[in-house]
């Protein structure tokens, strides 16, 4: 699509697609926006059920919660394994 050398930009994808189509830019934002969002939710349903599943008696020291009601070990757990996938 481009060399590899011309895609020194912010966008670099949208760049790709820009040269062979119209609109490609605008696409591809679109597409990033909503898979970031889908990630973002899936990583908190996950910690909500990593939570769920510690209150259950699975693995009761992670179910602990902050002063402030946040359940900081399951968030920092799950939102590693998500940061090692991506």
């Amino acid at each position: 699509m481009v060399k590899y050398n011309d895609l020194g930009v912010a966008d670099p994808l949208a760049k790709a697609w820009r040269s062979r189509a119209s609109g490609g830019r605008v696409d591809v934002a679109l597409g990033a926006i909503v898979s970031m969002s889908a990630c973002c939710s899936s990583f908190s349903r996950a910690a909500a059920d990593f939570l769920r599943m510690a209150r259950d008696g699975c693995c009761a020291w992670a179910a602990k919660i902050s002063p402030t009601a946040e359940s900081v070990i399951t968030t920092i757990i799950t939102g590693a394994f998500v940061a090692l996938w991506h």
